[in-house]
């Protein structure tokens, strides 16, 4: 029953890029209600004031707020790593206030924005892997030659998502172009959330790819959003690698570098035997 539910989920938010601004792009899980000013409650609404101000460079941030369940409350924030970061924290702290009243008392919810990500629950999401609810959008146009385009695609797609699941547990993204037939070029960029392991970033884009042929089989341009992934492609360029580059190269600052290990301690000097006396 539950996969079925999932289904119908992702069939009913399929739609098309034009139609975007009117998508549902949210999602209310059936996983428990809170009362106002019970303790879940304020451990929300604290977690959720603190988490526009803590993100950084790479544009992601993960917290927790309270004891243990079922009060605890747990948030994770992923932005576009193509944005400022003023535009970054922006962008959550718009989705703080705005998912409370699209999900209003619901322990676990999720809202994806233009540029960023917000999901919170009263159970942990911290380096835990999650490919539904998936949300898939698509250009109305199809592509030229669509049998070489998609052949394309896939490389690219494959490409950037090898790229992006090595990328530490920082940030993970990959951003790239290709030539595609006709005079077109395809752009993509890959990301996922860092808290995820190199395996399931890989497994989370494999299957975000898995979902092109479902909805946006030969269309010029896609996007697919996932909890601890995202997919973008399109024949005109969206994306800002230089933007990409500068936050790489200031988390890669951020990061201490651990200090080398002490040298061994000199090996102490071996005791020779004392000859034992001889008389003459």
């Amino acid at each position: 029953m539950e996969s079925q539910a999932w289904l119908v989920l992702i069939l009913l938010i399929l739609t098309n890029l034009s139609d975007l601004a009117t998508a549902q792009n949210y999602w209310c899980y059936n996983d428990g209600n809170y009362t106002a000013n019970s303790t879940y409650s304020t451990n929300l609404n604290t977690l959720l004031s603190s988490l526009s101000s803590n993100m950084d460079d790479s544009g992601f941030y993960s917290a927790s707020r309270g004891e243990a369940a079922p009060d605890q409350a747990n948030a994770v924030a992923l932005c576009r790593a193509d944005i400022q970061l003023q535009s970054c924290r922006s962008c959550v702290q718009n989705a703080t206030i705005e998912l409370p009243n699209l999900c209003p008392e619901q322990k676990h919810a999720i809202l994806w924005r233009d540029v960023c990500m917000l999901h919170y629950s009263n159970v942990s999401l911290f380096g835990n892997r999650s490919d539904l609810p998936a949300i898939m959008v698509w250009d109305r146009t199809n592509a030229s030659s669509p049998d070489q385009f998609k052949e394309i695609l896939r490389t690219v797609v494959d490409t950037l998502s090898l790229q992006a699941a090595s990328g530490g547990s920082l940030m993970k993204v990959a951003a790239g172009n290709h030539t595609a037939p006709d005079f077109q070029t395809i752009y993509a960029m890959l990301q996922c959330t860092p808290d995820i392991s190199e395996e399931d970033c890989s497994g989370c884009l494999t299957a975000a790819a898995q979902r092109i042929p479902q909805c946006c089989d030969s269309k010029r341009a896609a996007t697919i959003l996932t909890p601890s992934c995202n997919l973008r492609y399109d024949v005109s360029p969206f994306y800002n690698i230089t933007r990409i580059q500068e936050a790489q190269a200031a988390v890669s600052v951020a990061t201490p570098v651990p200090a080398p290990a002490p040298a061994p301690a000199p090996a102490p000097a071996p005791t020779l035997p004392v000859p034992a006396p001889r008389s003459l």
